[in-house]
């Protein structure tokens, strides 16, 4: 659903994502070897989906859910029995807490929370994975540079340089779980 780099005859080459306000998605199994085989091919134009026009009107929408209101009833209440044992395994795991504390302890094993004089934090904007670090201690950037890619949901968010500066250190490995606000990248400001 998303393709950074690349414009399909499905995407619009403004908007890096597939769906809009609206549209409406049929699920349909496919085999495990169907799925990888897609999943390979539409990121480069190979795949081609089945998209139609139609005009969503709201009436037959709300007959749609009337008509299968007891089906849909016992879908939800699955899905949710489903999210409280998926739940359940997290607490079982020990998974289920986010504390400013692990922030903290990540951020000393990666070199401490405080930054050295005349340096800024450049930090993840989200929780999720480094994917990839761009930038090595000693280089130069300028405003607006990616320096880091983390990923999460499946989708790459980039990281930028909010002022030009020379790295002087990093603070994470690609690879490693990052919280929200931790600091990637410490940047000398110039």
């Amino acid at each position: 659903m998303w393709n950074t780099y690349r414009a399909t005859r499905e995407r619009n080459t403004a908007q890096p994502w597939l769906l809009r306000f609206f549209d409406q998605i049929r699920f349909y199994p496919v085999s495990e070897g169907e799925l990888l085989r897609m999943r390979a091919e539409l990121p480069h134009g190979k795949l081609a989906l089945q998209i139609e026009d139609d005009v969503f009107r709201f009436r037959e929408y709300r007959a749609f859910l009337c008509d299968n209101a007891s089906t849909i009833a016992d879908f939800k209440r699955m899905q949710s029995s489903a999210f409280v044992a998926e739940r359940e395994r997290w607490a079982a795991a020990g998974q289920d807490v986010v504390t400013a504390a692990s922030v903290e302890s990540s951020e000393r094993v990666l070199g401490g929370s405080d930054l050295p004089p005349g340096t800024i934090a450049i930090t993840s904007p989200v929780a999720g994975n480094l994917w990839k670090m761009l930038v090595e201690p000693g280089d130069h950037v300028q405003s607006g540079t990616t320096v880091a890619i983390v990923e999460a949901m499946k989708t790459e968010i980039t990281v930028n340089a909010r002022v030009s500066g020379r790295v002087h250190e990093l603070r994470a490995e690609p690879g490693a779980s990052v919280t929200q606000g931790q600091t990637l990248v410490v940047l000398e400001n110039q």
